[in-house]
């Protein structure tokens, strides 16, 4: 019973091989990025926090993995685990201070809203190198 999610996540990575076409592909793609958003607000749900820094640790893993293939001809597989390892070091900067000193409810709310803008202002400012908002 245990190895049931690592089978279906195993499936899912064959995914693009299995000769499916775009439309497909695109609607699986589409349920995965959905049942993270929901995934997330879930957990918002759960533990009281109210965040809007989803979108930004969204951009930050898509616009890693797009940048590092464009220019470095990087492997998506691989751009995916720094996409998500520095969506990680980010959220670990945003939330350790956060933490520590207590902030939640209102407060905690304008951390993330500005975390999300101050992303989406990098991605816009990078328009050379991230197509910024032309993308």
């Amino acid at each position: 019973m245990r190895a049931l999610p690592w089978i279906l996540l195993a499936l899912v990575a064959l995914f693009p091989w299995m000769g499916l076409g775009n439309y497909p592909l695109h609607l699986i793609i589409m349920i995965l990025v959905w049942s993270f958003v929901y995934t997330s607000w879930s957990l918002m749900g759960r533990f009281g926090l109210v965040s809007f820094g989803h979108g930004a640790f969204l951009g930050i893993g898509a616009y890693t993995v797009t940048m590092l293939w464009n220019h470095f001809g990087i492997t998506p597989w691989i751009g995916m685990v720094v996409g998500v390892a520095l969506a990680v070091v980010v959220a670990v900067l945003i939330g350790y201070p956060c933490f520590r000193f207590r902030i939640t409810g209102h407060y905690f709310a304008l951390v993330t809203l500005a975390l999300s803008e101050i992303v989406r202002l990098i991605i816009v400012a990078l328009r050379d190198q991230s197509g910024g908002s032309l993308a």
